[in-house]
C-alpha cells in the first residue's frame, strides 16, 4: 500500500488551434463590410436611377397634359359636328325616299310643280272684301296665277 504507484501526470489533451481563427475573423468582417457596402451602393444607385426616371415621367406628363386637353375639346367639336351631319343626313334620306316613292309620284309631283291631275281643279281662297261684287271673280283669279306663275320663274 505505501508502494509507489506510478503518478498520473496529466496527459496533453489535443487542442484546437485558437490563434488562426482569432485571425480569420477580422477578415470576415472586413469583408461582410465590403459586401454591405457594395449592396448600399447597389441599393443607392437603384434608388438614383428610378428617382431619375420618374421624373422625367412626371415632366412628360406635364407637358402633354396641355395637349391631351386639346384634343380632348377637339373630339367634342367632332362628335357635335358628326350629330348634325347624322341629323341632316337623316333628314335627306326621309327626304329622298319621299321624293322618290313610286306610290306617292303624282303627289310629289303636284307638290313640286303647278301642274294638277286632269280631274282636279284649283281653289283659290279669297279674303272677304267689300269689293267683291266691284270686281269679277275671275279677275282675281288670273291676277293670282300670274303671281304664282311669276313667283315661281
Amino acid at each position: 500500500m505505501n508502494a509507489l504507484q506510478p503518478s498520473q501526470i496529466p496527459s496533453p489533451k489535443p487542442s484546437r488551434q485558437a490563434a488562426p481563427r482569432v485571425q480569420r475573423a477580422p477578415r470576415r468582417v472586413s469583408s461582410r463590410r465590403t459586401h454591405h457596402r457594395t449592396i448600399a451602393l447597389e441599393v443607392s444607385a437603384r434608388l438614383g436611377v428610378n428617382l431619375i426616371l420618374g421624373i422625367a415621367a412626371l415632366s412628360a406628363l406635364v407637358r402633354l397634359l396641355p395637349y391631351n386637353v386639346t384634343q380632348q375639346a377637339r373630339l367634342e367639336e367632332l362628335r357635335t359636328e358628326v350629330a348634325e351631319v347624322e341629323d341632316r343626313v337623316n333628314h335627306l334620306r326621309a327626304e329622298f325616299s319621299h321624293n322618290f316613292d313610286p306610290h306617292r309620284a303624282m303627289s310629289v309631283m303636284q307638290e313640286q310643280s303647278a301642274r294638277m291631275h286632269p280631274n282636279q281643279r284649283q281653289i283659290i281662297w279669297l279674303a272677304p272684301s267689300s269689293n267683291i261684287a266691284e270686281e269679277p271673280v275671275e279677275e282675281e283669279v288670273r291676277q293670282n296665277r300670274r303671281q304664282t306663275w311669276t313667283a315661281r320663274d
